[in-house]
């Protein structure tokens, strides 16, 4: 019978091969080509930790090849491949499925090394493998004892061998050491382990498919070198990583490594995580690091993101992170304008909901978190807010200007109030963060209603100072950051003020052109 012309049930004289599929050399080649060169050769560094505590030292060595290209030779003091196909086979069954501990899971990572090396050879215990330039492979044996040794022919640029080198040196040693072009990796203390249970895979016994599960583990939360600390536009700090029992993952938010010391699920290459993992993650980060993070930590968007985990970020972190982020004792912003005030008057940090996300919002009531209403009450001083109805069209042209300045300067959704409360302490509050949704309260009866009519000095100045509230991190505060705040903001209405009456000068001399 011809090949793929099979019909009916097949019999041993129909099957053209042993197997299903084949593999071609060249496609694996292409698929793997445009990795960088410490992701193909931590397949490498991966294999000789999986054989810890019988393998005790991983050596790579990475130079220029004499023919060009450049040389890779990975050495370890193991007991050697248990099969040594699994040098050339793929996918094939690997104890290490089921071992949480083990990173191993494809049975694929020095085969993609090899897939791209011009030459390489693979020497384990008893058995030597040549993958010769010209394609195949011509296996014998040897009298090798111990340990495995492979040797690449890559090609790649001689300038590839320091960014390589400066990669392998972030992977964290533990049970088995490794050295890199002669230097030992130092082993690095965590600043704090943490007890977990998170997502990972593993195979329940040989021939089972492998399965996704929850386990309990543990993450090691690492401080980064300083060379790594960096910062984006933002203002979260960059640097960290995620690690999968000691070799990088991926870049994280966190100012912090974290080492997770399991099998993290992970597409064939392993390069990513999930948004979900990350999220876990960055929440079980907060609940081992809160109580030591200074309040910067708390404004990055990691930790927001770690306390939007409502699944996993504890109570106790959940409280540190919003009175770090706001002060200890900061309240909720309540429909009830006299709350608001009275809040202000007090000197209390008090936060618009609106600025915050709605699972923000739910976890601050978790956190405990009060609105203005509920901590004060209602505090009624007659006569007190004043409705849109009794405001005089100064006080509404007098919003606008507000809100139109609010916008020019970078401050979104600005709400303006009006109370009369002449034994109030204050003229003005803001009460809002993030520079989103805050809500800016004039008391008529300090400031008196004709002071509205004017766009002077004193007018100026009170938006800006206000308008400083909404834009530093903590309300109500007058110290150097509102400091700072009401430069830059000031520097802000100044320009558009300027501005705006040059286009009004404009426009008034060209109208009174002939």
């Amino acid at each position: 019978m011809a090949e793929g012309n099979f019909k009916g049930t097949a019999s041993t004289e129909t099957y053209a091969a042993p197997h299903r599929f084949e593999v071609d050399p060249e496609g694996m080649r292409s698929l793997n080509g445009s990795r960088e060169p410490w992701d193909l050769v931590k397949e490498l560094v991966q294999n000789a930790w999986d054989e810890a505590p019988e393998a005790t030292l991983c050596t790579i060595t990475a130079k220029p090849h004499p023919e060009g290209g450049v040389l890779i030779v990975a050495e370890d003091d193991g007991g050697g491949f248990k099969n040594p196909a699994d040098a050339y086979t793929l996918m094939g069954d690997t104890v290490k499925r089921s071992d949480p501990r083990k990173r191993g899971r494809f049975n694929l990572g020095e085969k993609e090394t090899v897939s791209v090396a011009l030459s390489a050879t693979v020497e384990t215990v008893g058995t030597t493998i040549e993958f010769p330039a010209i394609g195949g492979r011509a296996i014998w044996t040897n009298e090798r004892e111990r340990g495995t040794k492979i040797t690449l022919h890559m090609p790649w640029e001689k300038d590839a061998i320091e960014p390589l080198r400066k990669r392998l040196s972030l992977f964290r040693p533990t049970d088995c050491a490794l050295m890199v072009n002669g230097k030992k990796i130092p082993e690095r203390e965590p600043l704090k382990v943490r007890e977990v249970s998170l997502p990972t895979i593993l195979q329940s016994g040989p021939g089972e498919p492998v399965r996704r599960t929850v386990r309990k583990t543990e993450i090691h939360v690492l401080e980064i070198a300083p060379e790594r600390v960096g910062e984006d536009a933002d203002g979260n700090r960059t640097g960290g990583m995620i690690y999968e029992m000691g070799i990088p993952i991926q870049p994280i938010q966190a100012g912090y490594d974290v080492d997770v010391q399991q099998k993290v699920p992970m597409p064939p290459n392993r390069t990513t995580v999930s948004e979900k993992y990350l999220s876990d993650i960055y929440a079980e980060t907060l609940n081992a690091m809160s109580e030591t993070m200074v309040d910067s930590e708390f404004s990055e968007t990691w930790a927001r993101s770690a306390v939007e985990n409502e699944r996993r970020a504890e109570r106790g972190a959940v409280k540190q992170y919003f009175n770090s982020k706001y002060g200890e004792g900061s309240l909720l912003t309540s429909s009830s304008a006299e709350s608001n005030m009275l809040a202000a008057e007090k000197g209390i940090t008090v936060v618009n909901p609106r600025s915050m996300s709605e699972a923000e919002r739910r976890q601050a009531k978790v956190a405990g978190m009060q609105t203005t209403h509920q901590a004060l009450g209602r505090k009624v001083i007659i006569p007190a807010f004043v409705p849109p109805e009794e405001r005089t069209g100064d006080m509404e042209l007098f919003s606008a200007w507000v809100k139109e300045i609010a916008e020019a300067v970078g401050i979104i959704g600005i709400r303006v109030d009006y109370v009369d409360n002449p034994e109030a302490k204050i003229a003005a509050c803001c009460t809002g963060q993030a520079r989103v949704n805050p809500i800016l309260t004039f008391n008529v009866g300090i400031l008196q209603r004709e002071f509205f009519a004017g766009r002077g000095p004193a007018q100026v100045e009170i938006v800006i100072h206000e308008l400083a509230h909404a834009w530093q991190s903590k309300a109500m505060e007058h110290g150097p950051s509102w400091g700072n705040a009401a430069c830059e903001v000031g520097a802000k209405v100044a320009l558009y003020l300027t501005g705006v009456a040059r286009v009004r000068a404009s426009a008034l001399a060209t109208s009174q052109l002939p």
